[in-house]
C-alpha cells in the first residue's frame, strides 16, 4: 500500500493556500477514496502512470461516478502528487506527461416554474415590450 500522506497535504493547502473548508473536505475524501483503491489493487509505490488510468477506468467503469466527480478525483491527486515531488523531489508525479480528458456534459437551464411566472408578468403594467438598443425610439417619442 502507497503511503499518501494526506493529512499534510490538506493542512498545507489550508495553511499555504488558504484552501476553504469545504474544498478539504473534498480533497480528503478524494484521498481516502484512492487510498482504499491503491489498497484493494495492492498498488505499491511508486504510483504509476498505468496506475492512475486504471483508476479512471475503475472510477468510470466500476462504480460509474459522474464525470464531474472524476474530474475532481484527478485533479485532486494531480495537485496531491504535485505537493509530494514539490516537497520530496524524488518521487516524480505519475501524473507527469499524462493527459486524462473527462467530458463534462453541458446542462440545459431549468426552465421558469409557471407560477413564478405569472407572478412575475401580473406584476407589469400594461403590455411588456422590448425597447430598441440605439434609444431611436425614446427620441422619437419626445
Amino acid at each position: 500500500m502507497p503511503h499518501l500522506d494526506h493529512r499534510a497535504f490538506i493542512n498545507a493547502c489550508r495553511d499555504e493556500r488558504g484552501v476553504g473548508h469545504h474544498t478539504l473536505r473534498a480533497y480528503a475524501q478524494d484521498l481516502r477514496t484512492f487510498a482504499r483503491y491503491t489498497d484493494l489493487r495492492q498498488i505499491t509505490e511508486p504510483i504509476s502512470r498505468d496506475d492512475i488510468l486504471g483508476y479512471h477506468q475503475h472510477l468510470r467503469d466500476e462504480i460509474k461516478a459522474k464525470p464531474a466527480t472524476i474530474e475532481r478525483r484527478l485533479s485532486t491527486l494531480k495537485s496531491y502528487f504535485a505537493w509530494r515531488e514539490d516537497r520530496e523531489g524524488a518521487l516524480p508525479s505519475p501524473f507527469a506527461d499524462l493527459r486524462i480528458s473527462v467530458r463534462i456534459p453541458r446542462r440545459l437551464p431549468r426552465p421558469i416554474d409557471r407560477d413564478i411566472l405569472c407572478m412575475v408578468l401580473q406584476q407589469c403594467e400594461g403590455p411588456v415590450t422590448v425597447g430598441s438598443k440605439s434609444g431611436a425610439d425614446d427620441a422619437a417619442s419626445v
